[in-house]
């Protein structure tokens, strides 16, 4: 059985690696992407995004939290050159179904603390 913090760890390691190939053949055909302005869903809209946002994603914890994984990291976003143009730290949920990445949505820092410390059933 593939456990979920493995999926997770290569799909943020394809997008570190800035391997579109590797991102799409680990998302879901119809991957969710939540933001505040709503959910995006599909390899095409995924494809967009990671042309268009250039960055390098260092993981600092992996949990799994049933189907999910809760991701706190450090984002390097990239400038044409591939330099460091700006950072920030993160937490996401990744979803994880049959080993594939089903969705990706932030957490506020509120929610990831939450996510850590309650105790799964």
């Amino acid at each position: 059985m593939v456990r979920p913090t493995d999926v997770a760890a290569r799909w943020l390691g394809a997008i570190s690696a800035r391997d579109k190939e590797a991102l799409l053949a680990v998302s879901r055909e119809a991957i969710e992407l939540h933001s505040p302005w709503g959910v995006s869903i599909g390899h095409e809209l995924l494809s967009g995004w990671f042309d268009a946002t250039p960055m390098r994603i260092e993981v600092k914890s992996l949990a799994e939290r049933g189907t999910g994984v809760l991701v706190l990291h450090q984002i390097d976003f990239l400038d044409e050159g591939g330099r460091i143009d700006s950072t920030i730290d993160n937490a996401a949920m990744i979803e994880v179904r049959e080993g594939r990445v089903f969705s990706y949505r932030r957490v506020t820092e509120t929610e990831s603390l939450s996510l850590m410390f309650t105790p799964m059933a």
